[in-house]
């Protein structure tokens, strides 16, 4: 469990489940704004002489109430139908009181698009309804645009209309913000997922792949050092054998931990299959890749692994190469691939390189 999610399960009411905790925190700012402004609505109908309307928000803040329980609850589509519902009728009666001056029925607006995105509701319904509610303001605008003044709110009116429409535009606009941050959140998300591999979290051979296309694409890669290693583990098999294939899986999400914690952040860590592993070195020259490997080795082999009862030590050997101007990946990656199967050869935990400025010479590190 993430440190979020624990937040989360710490601040979310027992009943609301912790997938929904997003759209409770949103439907719970909603709520409290909604009875704090139809609070102030008392005071000011009540100023301007609308006692109906003064009445009918006092029903209004006990609506808000009830919808702000209803959330707790986890009763989130029963607090969407409440609050739209109290909206458009006070968009309505107001507009109907004091005109369109006031500015009351921009408040449909909002609610249209809010239940238009419900999604309790059926596509074609929630059109269906979003485009009457929108039909509600045409018909409030034509039937109620210039209706004289029948309380005493002339002095109010500009800083009324200047309110609501501020206020009925806010949800919109917090709407599309909370739309875009979690299309591109999941868009992220996916793209991680996509990119990982799901036992170790390291990227995947994919996403190695696209990586090394796109650094030797570049233009001045010619100018840089850039080094690869290809890593196996040792004897990985009998270790499955023996004791089994969930042992397997933790020898992996060690090694994952623990490539995590040996290299650079700019260095591109992957599991290229099964228990092979690409490392990718920008801008490193082949001494300072292989130190970092040597590093990484030795620590590894004095790592264990604790299966249950069992401490199970593994090593792992390397090839290692200097990308060559004009080079290939493929070619890059075959000549790793070559060294990998040399440092086998050597006797396994090792670090085989390839120096091909002066030869191809093979330097072998056993532990």
């Amino acid at each position: 469990m993430t440190a979020i999610e624990a937040y989360r399960l710490r601040r979310k009411p027992a009943r609301v489940r912790i997938e929904n905790y997003r759209k409770y925190v949103v439907l719970n700012i909603a709520a409290i704004a909604g009875t704090l402004v139809h609070t102030g609505f008392i005071a000011l109908f009540a100023v301007i002489g609308a006692d109906t309307l003064a009445q009918f928000n006092v029903f209004s803040v006990l609506v808000w109430g009830i919808a702000l329980w209803c959330n707790r609850n986890g009763r989130h589509a029963t607090t969407i139908y409440l609050m739209c519902l109290e909206i458009a009728g006070h968009a309505f009666l107001a507009t109907a009181t004091l005109g369109t001056a006031a500015g009351f029925h921009y408040y449909l607006w909002p609610v249209a698009c809010v239940a238009t995105i419900n999604p309790r509701m059926l596509p074609k319904q929630a059109a269906v309804i979003g485009y009457t509610l929108i039909a509600l303001f045409a018909y409030l605008q034509l039937r109620y645009a210039g209706v004289p003044y029948a309380f005493d709110y002339a002095e109010y009116q500009p800083l009324m209309l200047f309110f609501n429409i501020m206020a009925s535009a806010l949800p919109l606009i917090l709407a599309v913000v909370i739309v875009r941050h979690l299309n591109e959140s999941q868009e992220r998300r996916l793209t991680e997922i996509a990119n990982r591999d799901e036992l170790t979290g390291l990227y995947n051979r994919r996403f190695g792949n696209d990586f090394l296309h796109q650094t030797f694409a570049a233009s001045d890669r010619m100018t840089r050092n850039f080094c690869i290693a290809m890593g196996d583990i040792d004897h990985f098999k009998p270790v499955n054998d023996r004791y089994g294939h969930e042992a397997g899986d933790q020898v992996l999400e060690d090694i994952a931990i623990a490539l995590l914690g040996g290299f650079r952040r700019s260095d591109c860590l992957c599991r290229w299959g099964g228990e092979e592993f690409m490392i990718a070195f920008p801008d490193t020259t082949r001494e300072t890749a292989q130190a970092a490997l040597e590093r990484f080795r030795d620590r590894l082999a004095r790592h264990h692994s604790k299966v249950g009862d069992d401490r199970i030590n593994v090593t792992m050997s390397f090839g290692l190469v200097s990308v060559r101007p004009g080079e290939s990946v493929e070619a890059a990656i075959k000549r790793a691939d070559h060294w990998l199967y040399e440092a086998k050869r050597q006797g396994r935990n090792c670090i085989a390189s390839d120096l091909h400025d002066t030869g191809a010479d093979v330097l072998s590190h056993t532990g």
